[in-house]
């Protein structure tokens, strides 16, 4: 684990990174740089992220960044629930979480409602599908629902609309089209 403005960052997926260095939010430092013990290669941030969100690029359309959004993570695949939530905090600002399963998806959803719930519809223990259905029928306000699945041809896109989501995306999802999804609020783009 490394340090990052005084917070500990676990190792991220390459994809992210490679993402977080497109976007300007990080970028490299060459290898033999003097930064650390071991003198290799590093990633250097250009912002705190628990301070602000980065500034989105100029001609983003419907994109205000906002530290008052929340967001839940439902995937049991631990190193995308990581990496997404890592970006989605670095790029946005979000607040996020995240849940392996989907009962407990449920449970931290009504404990502490979301403003954007991102759930894989591959679940154990409630599959997506009955997750978005329990979400929109118990929180009060139902939050914007993004499906993502690595059966994206298999599920009929209305089968993810009857049960509640506003939008599906196939894995692998890309972050920042889940962020701008986010961003502009859940306009009704059904999936």
């Amino acid at each position: 684990m490394g340090r990052f403005d005084d917070h500990t960052v676990k190792p991220a997926d390459p994809f992210v990174i490679e993402r977080l260095i497109t976007v300007g939010i990080i970028r490299r430092r060459p290898r033999g740089s003097p930064v650390g013990p071991r003198h290799g290669g590093c990633i250097t941030s250009h912002a705190n992220p628990a301070a602000q969100p980065v500034p989105h690029r100029a001609g983003d359309p419907g994109m205000t960044p906002t530290l008052s959004r929340s967001v839940l993570i439902i995937t049991d695949d631990r190193d995308t629930a990581e990496s997404l939530a890592d970006f989605l905090r670095l790029r946005y600002g979000y607040r996020v979480t995240t849940a392996a399963d989907g009962l407990t998806g449920l449970r931290m959803a009504v404990a502490d409602a979301p403003d954007a719930v991102v759930c894989d519809l591959g679940l154990p223990r409630r599959n997506g599908l009955l997750v978005a259905e329990e979400l929109a029928a118990t929180l009060p306000a139902k939050p914007l629902l993004i499906a993502i699945t690595g059966y994206a041809d298999q599920v009929p896109a209305e089968l993810a609309r009857d049960a509640g989501f506003d939008h599906l995306l196939a894995k692998p999802a890309d972050p920042e089209a889940v962020g701008a999804l986010i961003a502009a609020g859940g306009e009704a783009h059904n999936p």
